[in-house]
């Protein structure tokens, strides 16, 4: 049976990249939602970064 391949740097670099931009969502996140007048708006404001965080994961799996 073979063995698994190693992951190269690049999946290093991409895992990273993508721990920065979970970081800066999550920050605007917590920023809006204090803003937020209602549970409606913050509900939105979370699966607007929802989505933003699955385009960036679909960035990194076709780069790596």
């Amino acid at each position: 049976m073979p063995r698994p391949r190693e992951p190269g740097p690049g999946v290093a670099r991409a895992a990273s990249s993508l721990d920065v931009r979970l970081g800066q969502i999550l920050v605007e996140v917590g920023r809006l939602a204090d803003e937020a007048q209602d549970d409606r708006e913050i509900f939105s404001h979370l699966g607007v970064a929802a989505h933003a965080l699955g385009l960036a994961q679909r960035r990194v799996r076709t780069r790596s």
